[in-house]
């Protein structure tokens, strides 16, 4: 009975009507320790691509973990865009990191993997390099976290708490959990229960309320900067070098009217405006009015992030210069080629490079891996 209702759930919900985070379901499962990772030993379309995973979950080839004596292993870490979303994996720029390293006839091996997650901060890096990347002995690790370590939003446990204070569920709650979350019946009941939510303005207001209490940074300024040294301190107590990534942060922010561009200019957080003005209406039990200015709370949190992505970008500067840590500049990498906003995905994807933009990753990267650990 249930294997037919979940085939019929397919056939009312196949893949192509999933939206964003629905089809997030596809590929990542919830992970005790980390969070979540993307599925292992995956082999299908994500996001208009093939996406193909090892038995870690990586999008990278399979590594033997003791590592040939003339090979030089470099383990790329990072987020949603080194790990090439929408983008060939022939494109990302991991993969090209190694054909170009490769190509210059270098005395050792090049080995590079893609140990990029989707969704992750540097806190989740961390974790991943500390309990599962240093077995594979990697000479060189790049480091690029900003992304998500600045959004207020998860997949999985968005309890409004920072990452660091999240607890570690049961192996069996994860494993019940995943059961739960890969069910496309229980998808399409979702979407469903959204329908009734979004038909009643009074529904609507509350979840759109617990959502906005919910939203907090997920890594701090201050952790964020802890989290960048303590892998620099575990790369050094292993004998293995490190090279920051400055990637950019091309958010979609909305257009301002003269109102909220003041409020900014005082220093005022526009998100905090409509929340307070939404709270008012909502008293009053105008909840048609209510619900735009939640919905506008809420949209305009993407402006506090952008706020917050030039602060971090400060620390990425502040902790190269200070411990030494050679540092690619990919932000502005992409505002010099004069084309910024057409290296990434388009307009319905601001955030993620293009294979054009991977490619001046490579490029770059490329030049300061050699220049400064390879030199012949």
């Amino acid at each position: 009975m249930l294997t037919c209702i979940e085939a019929l759930s397919y056939f009312i919900l196949p893949d192509v009507k999933l939206d964003r985070i629905d089809s997030i379901s596809i590929i990542l499962e919830q992970e005790p320790v980390l969070f979540w990772r993307v599925r292992p030993h995956l082999n299908t379309e994500f996001q208009g691509v093939k996406v193909v995973t090892n038995s870690l979950g990586l999008r990278s080839k399979e590594f033997a973990i003791k590592k040939e004596e003339n090979v030089y292993r470099i383990i790329v870490l990072g987020e949603s865009p080194t790990f090439g979303w929408g983008v060939n994996f022939e494109n990302t720029y991991a993969y090209l990191l190694e054909r170009k390293l490769s190509n210059d006839n270098l005395k050792k091996k090049i080995e590079v993997i893609n140990a990029s997650q989707i969704g992750y901060t540097s806190y989740q890096g961390l974790i991943l390099l500390q309990n599962y990347l240093l077995k594979y002995s990697p000479d060189l690790v790049t480091i690029p976290y900003v992304l998500n370590d600045i959004d207020v939003y998860r997949f999985y446990r968005n309890e409004g708490i920072s990452d660091k204070e999240l607890s570690v569920p049961s192996h069996s709650l994860v494993m019940f959990s995943n059961v739960i979350d890969r069910s496309r019946f229980v998808v399409a009941l979702k979407n469903f229960m959204k329908k009734i939510i979004n038909s009643n303005d009074r529904i609507a207001v509350f979840y759109l309320k617990k959502q906005f209490k919910l939203a907090k940074t997920r890594v701090s300024a201050e952790d964020y900067k802890a989290n960048l040294l303590k892998i620099i301190n575990i790369c050094n107590a292993n004998n293995i070098k490190v090279v920051f990534l400055k990637m950019p942060v091309n958010l979609s922010l909305p257009s301002l009217s003269d109102q909220e561009k003041k409020l900014l200019m005082d220093g005022n957080s526009c998100s905090d405006f409509y929340y307070d003005l939404a709270q008012n209406y909502d008293k009053q039990g105008e909840y048609h009015q209510a619900r735009f200015y939640y919905n506008q709370a809420r949209e305009y949190k993407i402006l506090d992030c952008y706020a917050q992505s030039k602060v971090y970008h400060s620390i990425v500067d502040e902790v190269s210069k200070k411990k030494n840590v050679p540092l690619v500049d990919v932000d502005a990498l992409f505002v010099r080629t004069g084309t910024y906003q057409e290296l990434f995905n388009g307009l319905n994807d601001s955030i993620h490079p293009n294979s054009r933009g991977h490619e001046i990753i490579a490029e770059a990267l490329s030049d300061t891996i050699k220049s400064v650990f390879l030199k012949n």
